[in-house]
């Protein structure tokens, strides 16, 4: 019955098991793109950033690395809406004291093959979170192999 009707429908039912289950949020859906914290007003990361308003949450005795001079620095951490709006002297409505401690932006795991972990997505992002890693680069190599652009898709 290659081809027919029937295993049609079953290819697209499996399909929709692999991506679109109940449980898993869409990042572009959930709090992401067009999000309330990704509209907030720019206008007001700008003044935190100037200095005109206070952060919500300012880090503040903490050594923090510059990725893009290879430094540490010695700065508050402004920090408004979620975003980080500016490195200086700040004021906010919540200081968090970061004494002798490093403050860095979060890492990047650039090549790794989740599925040799054998752990789910998010059992996965539960512990690397903790450790600094924010991001990862997938080779869904062994995932295409068995599923396909399915289990690729399910993967995003």
């Amino acid at each position: 019955m290659l081809g027919s009707a029937k295993e049609s429908k079953a290819v697209q039912y499996r399909r929709q098991s692999l991506v679109e289950r109940p449980w898993r949020q869409d990042f572009h859906r959930a709090e992401g793109y067009g999000s309330p914290l990704m509209d907030a007003p720019l206008s007001r990361r700008l003044a935190v950033a100037r200095g005109d308003e206070p952060a919500d949450l300012v880090v503040r005795g903490g050594r923090v690395l510059s990725v893009f001079t290879r430094e540490w620095l010695e700065r508050d951490v402004a920090v408004v809406d979620g975003w980080i709006a500016g490195l200086g002297d700040y004021e906010g409505r919540e200081v968090l004291d970061a004494g002798g401690r490093f403050v860095v932006p979060g890492f990047v795991d650039a090549h790794m093959h989740l599925e040799s972990t054998k752990l789910l997505p998010d059992e996965f992002a539960r512990l690397v979170l903790p450790l600094g890693t924010t991001a990862v680069v997938l080779d869904p190599h062994e995932l295409a192999n068995v599923l396909g652009t399915d289990g690729v898709h399910w993967l995003l």
